[in-house]
C-alpha cells in the first residue's frame, strides 16, 4: 500500500513536468510562424518596378525647350501688323501657321487689306521678320521706303542755305564782321555728291578759308593762315 502511494505521488509530480515540456515544445512552430515576415522580397520587388515606369517620362521633357522659347501666334500677328501699319480690325482672311524651314521655326502670317495680299514670315524665337511680300503702295513696302530719300532731298534743297547765311556762319566762327574783312568770296560747290559753300576772305592779317555744308550749315573745313 505504501508503494502504491509513492507511485501515485511520483505520477502527480511528473504530470506538471510533462505538461511544461509539451508547452515548451509548441514554441518552435510560433517562432517559425514569426519568421514568416521573411516574405519581404515582394516589397523589394515592388520598389524595383517604379523606375521602369518613370524612365519614359524623361523623353517628353527633351522637347520642352523648343516650345517655351517661341513667341505666341498673337505676338507674330502684332509684329506683322505693326510693320504694315495696320490694325486687326482693318484686315480680313487672317491666317497664322507655325512652320519650320531649314531648321528655323517661323510663323506664316497672311491677311488681306482692300483686296491686296500681305504675306509675312516671322521668326518664332526672336520675332524678327524673315521675309515679307506686301503691296508696293503699302507702308511696309521697300520701294516706298526707298523713295523717301528722294522726297527728302527735294525738301532739303528748299532748306538749302543762302550765300549770305554761309558767309555769316564763317564770319561768326572767325569772330569778324563784314566791315572787318576784305576780298570776300562765297561760291557754291559740290564734293562727293554733297553741296557746300566755299567762303574765303581776309581780315586782321589772316587769310580765312571755309567749307560750309549747304544744307546743315555745318563747318566742314576751316583754315586760318597768316597773310
Amino acid at each position: 500500500m505504501k508503494k502504491l502511494f509513492t507511485l501515485l505521488t511520483a505520477l502527480a509530480l511528473l504530470l506538471p513536468v510533462l505538461a511544461g515540456c509539451q508547452s515548451a515544445y509548441v514554441l518552435p512552430p510560433q517562432r517559425a510562424g514569426a519568421s514568416s515576415p521573411a516574405t519581404t522580397p515582394p516589397e523589394t520587388q515592388s520598389v524595383i518596378t517604379p523606375p521602369e515606369t518613370t524612365a519614359p517620362v524623361i523623353a517628353p521633357t527633351e522637347t520642352t525647350p523648343d516650345t517655351t522659347a517661341r513667341i505666341t501666334a498673337d505676338e507674330a500677328i502684332a509684329i506683322a501688323l505693326k510693320d504694315a501699319d495696320l490694325k486687326k480690325d482693318q484686315i480680313r482672311d487672317l491666317d497664322v501657321e507655325l512652320d519650320r524651314d531649314d531648321g528655323t521655326l517661323h510663323y506664316d502670317v497672311d491677311f488681306e487689306k482692300d483686296g491686296k495680299d500681305y504675306d509675312y514670315e516671322i521668326d518664332a524665337i526672336n520675332g524678327d521678320i524673315l521675309r515679307k511680300q506686301v503691296p508696293k503702295d503699302s507702308a511696309a513696302a521697300e520701294p516706298a521706303s526707298s523713295s523717301k530719300p528722294t522726297s527728302s532731298s527735294s525738301s532739303s534743297s528748299k532748306k538749302q542755305l543762302t550765300k549770305t547765311e554761309a558767309r555769316d556762319i564763317a564770319l561768326k566762327h572767325a569772330g569778324l564782321s563784314v566791315s572787318q574783312v576784305r576780298e570776300l568770296e562765297v561760291e557754291l560747290d559740290r564734293d562727293d555728291g554733297k553741296l557746300h559753300y566755299d567762303v574765303d576772305f581776309e581780315g586782321g592779317g589772316y587769310d580765312y578759308d571755309y567749307e560750309i555744308d549747304a544744307t546743315s550749315g555745318k563747318i566742314l573745313k576751316s583754315q586760318k593762315e597768316r597773310d
